[in-house]
């Protein structure tokens, strides 16, 4: 069978052994779906009694309704796995998002057939977070092998890298839509799993409204690429205001600025934490130290193609002419032809780049 998680393009009481309470709070109604009505007023006011208490999930039925307390719960122990998961009747448990899992999981083995969890809402409301927490509980049920289990968690930070930027309304808003299927096998044994994303939001690699910012990749390899020898092949620059492509809005922040008060070096120390942890989840999921290296020029040459200047943008084969050095050294393709190869893709070349750029670009281009 394969269960198939799709997101859409956002204080807990604890018992002694750490499992969540019969009547968490505002318990008043946990399930919408009981109630004598449910016109948009008394949801709301349901929703908002019920997140006072911490009681962050509500049931409508067959439906899951999170709202995102924007600070850490004591919801996701292994204890409250093991409660979920040993439950004679899910509806008896509170409302949570490894009830949804269970009755997922449990379907599928009782019917035989596949199952789909749908993961919608704005952004900020804590899509990823919920797929992520389901994720959770159906690798403790379904007893993953140790080397599938770091391939399945590992794809995390990469998406996240890659797919994640800070928005107005959210510091890791996920720009792109996600679609997750894991494969089980007769003894509900996860066997294999799948991602893919679609609807990249590719706009904000070029361009951020005021006050957001670019993927995160890009901030994470200027803050965790240090050695002085890799930082001068890439071309990095210290700080990513220099780019053309990470440089604030006029009416923005300073994308170098941290958030909630933190100052500019701690912030670029979380960023270089988080390549780290980004380059060891590509090693183990099998990218080789090549590709990686590959993926690092690649992301570099994204910046530094932002640094084109187009000296009439409505001409095919505008060149630029921006304030730099003049070209120094010899690559393996020549200057000339490299901004030849530019302005055929009616890109603007910029001859006064570093050669070794220059090639690079155009071979990306090709």
């Amino acid at each position: 069978g394969t269960l198939l998680l799709r997101r859409l393009p956002a204080r807990s009481v604890a018992m002694a052994d750490g499992a969540l309470p019969r009547e968490p709070g505002a318990s008043d109604t946990p399930d919408l779906g009981q109630a004598d009505t449910i016109d948009a007023g008394f949801v709301l006011d349901k929703l908002r009694t019920r997140h006072a208490h911490d009681a962050i999930y509500t049931r409508c039925g067959s439906v899951l309704i999170a709202v995102n307390p924007y600070k850490r719960m004591g919801l996701f122990s292994e204890a409250v796995l093991a409660q979920y998961k040993n439950a004679h009747s899910l509806p008896a448990e509170p409302p949570h998002t490894f009830e949804i899992a269970s009755a997922a999981h449990r379907a599928m083995i009782h019917n035989g057939r596949s199952q789909a969890i749908i993961v919608s809402g704005e952004s900020g409301a804590g899509k990823t977070e919920s797929a992520r927490h389901m994720m959770l509980y159906l690798r403790y049920v379904s007893n993953t092998s140790p080397e599938l289990e770091t391939r399945l968690y590992g794809s995390d930070p990469i998406t996240e890298g890659f797919g994640c930027a800070k928005t107005v309304r959210n510091d890791n808003s996920s720009r792109m839509g996600k679609f997750t299927a894991l494969n089980f096998d007769p003894s509900a044994r996860i066997q294999g799993a799948s991602l893919n994303t679609y609807l990249l939001e590719k706009t904000r690699v070029t361009q951020c409204g005021p006050g957001e910012r670019s993927y995160h990749v890009f901030y994470q390899m200027l803050a965790g690429v240090t050695a002085p020898a890799e930082r001068a092949a890439l071309g990095l620059k210290s700080d990513a205001s220099e780019y053309a492509y990470l440089r604030p809005s006029a009416s923005g922040p300073s994308v170098s600025s941290a958030a909630d008060g933190a100052s500019a070096a701690e912030a670029r120390g979380e960023a270089a934490a988080e390549w780290a942890e980004t380059e060891a989840k590509l090693a183990a999921i099998g990218l080789g130290a090549r590709l990686a290296a590959a993926v690092r020029r690649t992301l570099a040459a994204v910046l530094t193609l932002g640094q084109v200047w187009f000296t009439d943008p409505e001409r095919r084969g505008s060149l630029c002419s921006p304030p730099s050095s003049p070209t120094s050294g010899a690559s393996g393709v020549p200057p000339d032809d490299a901004a030849a190869e530019l302005t055929a893709s009616a890109h603007a070349g910029c001859a006064s780049l570093p050669a070794a750029e220059l090639a690079l670009l155009a071979s990306l281009l090709r």
